[in-house]
């Protein structure tokens, strides 16, 4: 493989794993969750993108700091009541 097929073969996947990284951090994923959507995006380039468009919402609870789905009303790990996300 020359230098030209390799050095566009890794922007590609640099490109890739980067949209997929984005996308995972609007979904409320973040530090190494994020982190390994941008290897899954990178590594399977358009496959990666899609499953990181198919992954859930979530959000962080005040309380105990786990992650819920984005619609939940009560944290399934403390019980504490969550706020109604907005969605205008």
């Amino acid at each position: 493989m020359d230098a030209t097929l390799q050095f566009i073969t890794i922007t590609i996947s640099m490109i890739t794993g980067l949209i997929s990284y984005a996308i995972a951090g609007n979904k409320g994923r973040t530090g190494s969750s994020q982190a390994l959507w941008f290897s899954i995006g990178f590594l399977f380039n358009l496959f990666g993108i899609a499953a990181s468009l198919l992954i859930s919402n979530v959000k962080v609870c005040p309380s105990c700091k786990e992650s819920v789905k984005s619609d939940a009303i009560l944290c399934k790990h403390c019980g504490s009541k969550l706020e109604a996300q907005n969605t205008a």
